[in-house]
C-alpha cells in the first residue's frame, strides 16, 4: 500500500466509516476487553495489534 493512490475525497469519505468502525470498538466493553487481552498475551506476535489500527493512525492518514 505504500505506493497507491487514494484520492482526497476518496479519503475522506472512508476516513468516517473507518473512524465510526473504530469508535464501535473503544465504546463496547467486550471490544475493548478484547483488544486488551489479546495485546497482552500476544505481546511477542502481531495478533496483539489491532486490525483497523490506531486513532491517530487513521485520523493522520495522508492522501496522495
Amino acid at each position: 500500500m505504500v505506493n497507491s493512490y487514494v484520492s482526497a475525497e476518496d479519503l475522506g469519505s472512508e476516513t468516517t466509516v473507518v473512524r465510526n468502525e473504530r469508535e464501535r470498538v473503544e465504546n463496547s466493553p467486550s471490544g475493548a476487553l478484547e483488544e486488551r487481552v489479546l495485546s497482552t498475551a500476544f505481546l511477542w506476535h502481531n495478533y496483539g495489534n489491532s486490525t483497523i489500527g490506531a486513532r491517530a493512525d487513521i485520523e493522520n492518514m495522508p492522501a496522495r
